[in-house]
């Protein structure tokens, strides 16, 4: 048995969306992540900020659901505006 596992050194860095279980699926946002990769690929962490700003924002925003969850926040805001004023009465299933 090794000591030091020589393939897994760099796992902490590349491969955030690796498959882990017995069945190998592929996560739900592996192609972005590999898209952020392509491009970032031999440019530096700095230039690849800069010239993959997209990408990456798609890869996070896929993980993380920033913009998801703010759009919900807001929608929720707006609904419970509307239900003061008396312009929407939700159904009674949504009370």
């Amino acid at each position: 048995m090794p000591i030091l596992h020589i393939q897994d050194w760099d796992k902490q860095f590349v491969g955030l969306q690796l498959p882990e279980g017995p069945t190998h699926e592929k996560p739900r946002c592996a192609d972005l992540e590999l898209d952020w990769l392509r491009c970032a690929e031999g440019l530096g962490w700095k230039r690849a900020q800069k010239e993959c700003k997209s990408e990456l924002e798609d890869f996070w925003e896929c993980a993380q659901g920033t913009k998801k969850m703010a759009r919900f926040k807001t929608i929720l805001k707006q609904r419970k505006k509307l239900i003061d004023e008396g312009k929407y009465t939700p159904p009674a299933e949504h009370r």
